[in-house]
């Protein structure tokens, strides 16, 4: 099976630190959204992208 996310998972090496980086990022984005009313993409997409997520896939 080849497509644009089995090529996104085989990019982003998933160990131990990214995990927990990854869960303390959705947990951060969580609050801002919900105290501020917005959308939590503005910190989501830079702590996905420190980890090396390609920023548009193929």
């Amino acid at each position: 099976m080849h497509g644009p996310v089995t090529e996104a998972l085989q990019f982003i090496d998933l160990n131990l630190y990214s995990a927990i980086f990854l869960i303390l990022v959705g947990f951060v984005g969580g609050l801002v959204s919900g105290f501020i009313g917005s959308g939590g993409a503005f910190v989501l997409t830079p702590g996905m992208m420190s980890l090396g997520s390609p920023v548009q896939l193929p």
